[in-house]
């Protein structure tokens, strides 16, 4: 619709277009009323007055039908224009609304788009953790072959080690029949050297000390009978080895000039083993048993004689008290082989004040040694053709001995037999 802005003016016959003030709207002479004016004009000269009043009738008729037709064209273009109010406003609603869904679609898309970074977050920290339980499974699957392998070695070591400790087992049972072998060859030889050299037995030794004048009791005579004592071996029998180590010492004059050094309170033993002594056994290969010989029937009672140390040798000791428990098997913890136990091969029968003497000794209470050594003059085997027959065999019957046949045995100072 166009707006007509120009001012209304009048037709000849003295009417204009209304002026709708409100609407703003203007008619200028429609060309009907131009016609009419000059038809007028035409048969002016010979109509008459009615003629007038009547087009004037017609000519407003148009324009109220004019006005009628403009106001509803007015009206209809208001209400289309309210319409289109309504309908621009509801399009706005609409937009408003529209927006506030985009508004909001952006807002979850934002949403989206943190949830969507968050799961790509989630994923690549999912995917560093497979990363790292691949390695960590890769790394088990590792351990569990080296492991495998392992339990696969460690069992293969251990059928290894049984079948080592099967040859071990064999190995020492070897040895320990080599072992015991060799001791019943070196008892045999020891047997049958003992026999050929000192004849079948029994076995005596005479043992003679050297005491000072203020050691011997009033009456005494120095060096004189009471200054010796008598040992008689064990049957050669049953320690053959012992027996036949401690002869041959004797026989070769290896414990003349030898101290008795230890008094301890159990036991009275020599010094055979100090440096300046020990060269002359080693010489003759005497200074050591070749293996701890031992029997049951003669344990370590009192008076009787044994080797110490391991091997047993040179040494011997005289036991002042039982020490059948500390000196036989298991005895002595210190050694490798508990088990073994000091040889014991004889008894001393005869001269026991001499050895009570030592305990009149002035002794190291620390030390248990002799302050003055008491040492031994000479010793020598006995010869049994010099014995008396009666007392020889009844010590050779006899391991008990009785003390009151003692008395029976010849005063014999003989040197050891060549």
């Amino acid at each position: 619709m166009i707006r007509n802005t120009s001012k209304p003016t009048s037709s000849s016959t003295g009417f204009g277009s209304p002026d709708y003030g409100s609407g703003g709207y203007s008619a200028s002479p429609s060309p009907l009323s131009s016609s009419r004016s000059a038809h007028a004009r035409k048969y002016n000269k010979g109509s008459n007055k009615d003629s007038i009043s009547l087009g004037r009738l017609f000519e407003r008729i148009i324009i109220v039908s004019l006005a009628a037709a403009i106001f509803y064209v007015v009206n209809q273009s208001r209400a289309a224009s309210n319409e289109t109010n309504d309908a621009l406003q509801e399009s706005q609603m609409e937009n408003g609304n529209l927006n506030i869904e985009i508004g909001k679609s952006r807002r979850e898309n934002l949403n989206l788009k943190d949830q969507k970074e968050k799961v790509e977050f989630d994923k690549r920290r999912l995917e560093q953790a497979n990363d790292l339980m691949r390695k960590e499974n890769q790394k088990t699957t590792t351990d569990l072959m080296v492991n495998k392998n392992l339990a696969e070695k460690t069992v293969q070591d251990k059928k290894n080690d049984e079948n080592t400790l099967l040859r071990l087992q064999k190995r020492e049972e070897t040895f320990m029949k080599n072992n015991e072998r060799l001791k019943k060859m070196i008892a045999a030889e020891s047997h049958r050297d003992v026999v050929e050299r000192f004849g079948p037995g029994p076995y005596f030794v005479k043992i003679w000390i050297t005491l000072a004048a203020h050691q011997m009791d009033p009456g005494d005579t120095v060096n004189g009978e009471q200054s010796e004592f008598t040992i008689k071996l064990h049957p050669v029998d049953k320690m053959p080895h012992a027996v036949h180590l401690f002869l041959e010492q004797v026989h070769h004059g290896l414990w003349d000039e030898v101290p008795f050094l230890v008094n301890a309170d159990h036991i009275l033993q020599t010094g055979g083993g100090l440096t300046k002594n020990y060269a002359k056994f080693k010489e003759l290969n005497l200074e050591r048993l070749m293996f701890q010989e031992y029997n049951e029937e003669y344990p370590h009672k009192k008076w009787t004689v044994g080797f110490s140390g391991r091997p047993g040798g040179p040494d011997f000791y005289i036991n002042k008290i039982d020490n059948t428990a500390v000196h036989g098997p298991h005895g002595q913890g210190q050694w490798d082989l508990p088990e073994e136990a000091d040889p014991c091969f004889g008894e001393v029968i005869d001269g026991h004040k001499i050895v009570d003497h030592f305990d009149d000794m002035r002794t190291d209470k620390t030390t248990g040694r002799l302050v003055t050594p008491i040492y031994i003059k000479k010793a020598w085997v006995v010869d049994n053709d010099h014995l008396d027959e009666h007392w020889v065999e009844y010590h050779a019957r006899n391991d008990v001995i009785d003390y009151n046949a003692i008395d029976k045995l010849p005063e014999i100072k003989k040197g050891p037999n060549q």
